[in-house]
């Protein structure tokens, strides 16, 4: 049996029909400037930030409800149950800011509300610290009176979580503002 004679090297075989169409771009991609390091890592940690903070304002507000229903226990709730409304709301709207100014920042907008999302966000997790540092003395108790529940004792205790929460917080937006701040950045909002 003869085979076919092959083509000369310059023909090309045609691909079956379909297949050899070639990809287009869209055209409603137009390329813009590329985002730099910084300020997607900006843009993402105010993201996360505002994420974990709406998770814990809701947290906030429910440990709220149950400091209140320790009125009878610690008389002097007053002025603790108003640092606390101020914390748990603060840290939500604070978290809403982050996650939309986090969002807009990759955009190439929000660089002022997320700058001052960041800092706002290291002030209450500074005042949070600090409120449950001082919190025996904050409801007028020198030492824990024996008939607190261990959960409320427990509750009242500085411990590895409260100074995990510090740090995550103090870090997230410490690390948020300094790359805000780098040239990269700095360039991107413009």
């Amino acid at each position: 049996a003869q085979q076919p004679p092959t083509p000369p090297q310059q023909w090309q075989a045609q691909p079956p029909y379909g297949y050899g169409i070639p990809p287009q771009p869209f055209p409603y991609a137009a390329p813009g400037p590329k985002r730099p390091g910084p300020a997607t890592a900006a843009g993402v940690l105010g993201i996360v930030s505002g994420s974990l903070g709406i998770i814990l304002g809701f947290a906030n507000i429910a440990a709220l409800a149950i400091l209140q229903s320790a009125t009878s226990i610690f008389p002097n709730l007053g002025l603790l149950t108003t640092i606390n409304y101020i914390q748990a709301f603060g840290t939500f709207i604070t978290a809403v800011a982050l996650l939309v100014s986090g969002i807009m920042f990759l955009k190439g907008k929000g660089h002022q509300i997320l700058f001052i999302g960041a800092c706002v966000q290291a002030g209450l997790t500074l005042m949070s610290f600090i409120v449950r540092l001082f919190m025996p003395e904050l409801l007028g108790v020198k030492q824990m009176p024996s008939q607190i529940s261990p959960a409320v004792n427990s509750a009242l205790a500085i411990g590895p979580y409260e100074i995990f929460v510090l740090l995550i917080g103090v870090g997230l937006a410490g690390f948020t503002i300094y790359l805000m701040f780098t040239p990269a950045a700095k360039q991107w909002k413009q």
